[in-house]
């Protein structure tokens, strides 16, 4: 009884670590899932058969069924540790000879950077669909008692990625004498989803379940660099970039899965989810470039309009066996290549300032867009338990990128961050029983590709592609507990929290006080 009121506490004290970490998984430039539920996070991602957790209502919304009625689902990712390297950070592309001089790309270009974050989590509520209160039909209530069926809602973030660079001490030698850089970068990208899912068992081997949610697509991009170049025979080169776009897009999605068991030990999963259908969005460019020395100019690009931000069809399929040991699960989904993962239409001015002290304005409509590559993402995990309250768990995956060759550059929406493949291997710890699970473990990950960085030896500056190296730790903290136990915690808070009255002194009734004689 205690251990289980432990766990209890436990699980209350990590989903108030949920509201303390949701303002603080990953990126759009795959289509992975973000780290949305701890189990299946730390199985390798998988999930489209035997999905135990918050994924579920994403991954493929039949295994709902797998998630204990009256359940609330949360997971909590702590912290992500990352370790970038970039070959040629500060040289990343050609240098303009008759300004700078033939500089050298010697040692000293490359960059090394190390980030800390927080990341955002998620939490679903399970329950019986048959327990909800406007459904006075005893006959309809029964049936979906029968037939297990599961109501959930859910709020998380699929998608997430938040990348930032920041120095302002970097030094070289050219021949045209000292050049000193400082450089700003941060791109972000969230996506939030909303919404219900339902699930039922049609017959003891075949269940099925379907999702629909609203989604918010959130995307920030800033690059700010600048440059000082002094000593030389043609005198002082300032040189700046500057570079900011935004976009949000609602959309809505909606996914429908089925699980089938074969035999006593092996199941399937199948999982089709629909392109995203556009509801509204808005977003904005602004731009500027400018340098002075021999010759001086400058260029700035305002405008605004609307803003797309699409996802693409998903063909999700696994299998897996269990047993009393535990479970193994190997999925597959399968992404196409799509011709417009955003389309904006902006309305804006371009005004250029020429060397002859000439300004032009110039108004402009636009319209902005990127392809997306298809992609086949793959993973394998699974779940042993040493014992019927405790289980160790593992994985692998592996994330295809969808960003083409030459988008980064390309694209002045900056849309995908970075051009990068993605492994990972996963482990954790699991702990079990009726008040609740809690999970503990982490995600090792490498990412190799490229990323934009900006050249400062071109007049005007520019961004060009650089090599990228990084490595991942996520450490995720997840797990459920049932209303139950959420309710008797908070009655235990609460009197934890109420200061006891002193106890006032009392006369024993075989000692009464004596009376006064008179």
């Amino acid at each position: 009884m205690r251990r289980e009121r432990v766990r209890a506490q436990l699980a209350a004290v990590c989903l108030a670590l949920v509201t303390l970490a949701a303002p603080a998984a990953r990126a759009q430039t795959n289509y992975r899932l973000a780290t949305v539920g701890g189990r299946t996070t730390l199985v390798g991602g998988t999930g489209v058969v035997y999905g135990h957790d918050s994924a579920s209502t994403f991954l493929n919304p039949a295994t709902a069924q797998l998630v204990d009625k009256n359940r609330l689902a949360f997971s909590v990712q702590a912290y992500q540790f990352s370790y970038m390297t970039a070959g040629s950070w500060y040289q990343p592309g050609p240098v303009d000879t008759k300004a700078f001089g033939d500089v050298k790309r010697e040692g000293g270009t490359a960059v090394k950077n190390i980030g800390l974050d927080s990341l955002p989590g998620s939490l679903c509520i399970f329950f019986g669909a048959h327990d909800i209160p406007f459904l006075l039909s005893k006959t309809l209530k029964q049936s979906l008692r029968e037939k297990g069926a599961r109501l959930g809602i859910c709020l998380a973030t699929v998608s997430y990625s938040n990348d930032s660079f920041n120095e302002e001490s970097y030094e070289q030698q050219t021949p045209q004498g000292t050049s000193r850089q400082a450089i700003n970068i941060r791109q972000t990208f969230r996506r939030l989803s909303f919404g219900p899912t339902y699930s039922m068992y049609v017959t003891n081997a075949l269940s099925i379940g379907a999702s629909l949610h609203l989604t918010r697509a959130d995307h920030r991009s800033l690059f700010g660099a600048t440059s000082t170049t002094y000593g030389g025979d043609s005198g002082p080169i300032n040189n700046s970039y500057y570079s900011f776009a935004r976009g949000f897009s609602h959309d809505m999605t909606a996914t429908i899965g089925a699980t089938y068991r074969i035999g006593a030990h092996q199941t399937v999963g199948l999982v089709l989810e629909s392109p995203s259908l556009h509801l509204f969005g808005s977003g904005g460019i602004n731009e500027s470039t400018q340098f002075t020395g021999p010759a001086a100019s400058s260029r700035g690009f305002t405008a605004s309009g609307s803003f797309v931000a699409r996802t693409p069809a998903r063909l999700a399929l696994g299998t897996g066996l269990q047993r009393d040991w535990g479970s193994v699960e190997l999925n597959t989904s399968l992404f196409p290549a799509t011709a417009s993962i955003y389309t904006a239409s902006f309305d804006g001015h371009a005004i250029t300032n020429a060397t002859n002290g000439s300004t032009t304005d110039q108004a402009t409509r636009n319209k902005f867009s990127t392809k997306a590559l298809g992609s086949v993402n793959i993973g394998v995990g699974g779940e042993y338990f040493t014992s019927p309250r405790v289980s160790v768990l593992g994985g692998a995956s592996f994330d295809k990128t969808i960003a083409p060759k030459g988008s980064l550059q390309s694209d002045p929406l900056h849309f995908f961050s970075s051009r990068t493949n993605r492994a990972a291997i996963s482990f954790g710890y699991g702990s079990h029983g009726e008040g609740g699970d809690l999970l503990l473990g982490g995600e090792l990950s490498y990412a190799w590709g490229e990323r934009l960085a900006p050249n400062l030896y071109q007049l005007p500056a520019r961004l060009d592609v650089t090599s990228q190296q990084t490595f991942g730790f996520l450490i995720v903290l997840a797990g459920s507990t049932s209303f139950r136990n959420i309710r008797r915690v908070a009655d235990d808070v609460k009197k934890m929290m109420t200061p006891t009255q002193p106890e006032q002194p009392t006369r024993s009734p075989a000692n009464p006080t004596p009376v006064p004689q008179k």
